[in-house]
């Protein structure tokens, strides 16, 4: 990233996202956690669909010293609960588009 922070890191679909703007996307991550009083070895459970922000976040965390746990965005109902409970995570970042959705069913 030092060497070359104008160089393209990331290409998805018509997005270009240099080494630095996906360095300052995750540092803002860590801090925005951090804020919230997440701390080293806190897991937190990451659904998301790839896409760069999907990077970042895991990034960001892996920074703070926050342990992501990837959960399959295939994973449904009684699957989806053990995935989450499994890791013992304390908290779950997914995509807005899932909120009230049938990923969710099973908590309502």
């Amino acid at each position: 990233m030092r060497r070359f922070p104008d160089k393209i890191a990331i290409y998805y679909k018509d997005e270009k996202w240099t080494f630095k703007q996906l360095d300052d996307f995750s540092n803002q991550v860590a801090n925005c956690f951090i804020n919230l009083g997440y701390r080293p070895n806190d897991e937190l459970a990451l659904l998301m669909d790839n896409r760069p922000e999907f990077i970042g976040i895991w990034l960001g965390l892996v920074k703070a010293g926050i342990i992501p746990a990837f959960i399959n965005t295939k994973n449904r109902n009684d699957t989806l609960i053990h995935s989450i409970k499994v890791v013992n995570c304390k908290a779950i970042i997914f995509d807005a588009k899932l909120y009230k959705c049938e990923y969710f069913e099973c908590f309502y």
